[in-house]
């Protein structure tokens, strides 16, 4: 069997980044208004998500005890941030 071409990790890489940006040029002639639509669906389903999460390790948790665990785990992420974490 003969192989025509064996993709280099170079290759790979290099192709990873042009469809980043291809992307982020098409995200960038959205509307604004679309855009922010975006992110409460992304920050949303991130909500959605974490709470699940939550409900799988602790099946006996309250809905309230849900919701204040939550406002927590956002907490933590805002000081972790201010401090320097990811996301600056």
């Amino acid at each position: 069997m003969t192989v025509l071409h064996k993709p280099r990790r170079h290759d790979v890489g290099e192709n990873h980044r042009l469809l980043m940006d291809a992307d982020l040029e098409r995200l960038g002639r959205l509307q604004s208004e679309v855009k922010v639509n975006m992110a409460i669906d992304m920050t949303d389903a991130m909500v959605q998500v974490c709470v699940e999460g939550m409900r799988a390790q602790n099946p006996s948790m309250t809905e309230e005890e849900c919701m204040k665990k939550l406002r927590e785990r956002f907490e933590w992420a805002k000081r972790w941030q201010k401090r320097g974490g990811p996301g600056e």
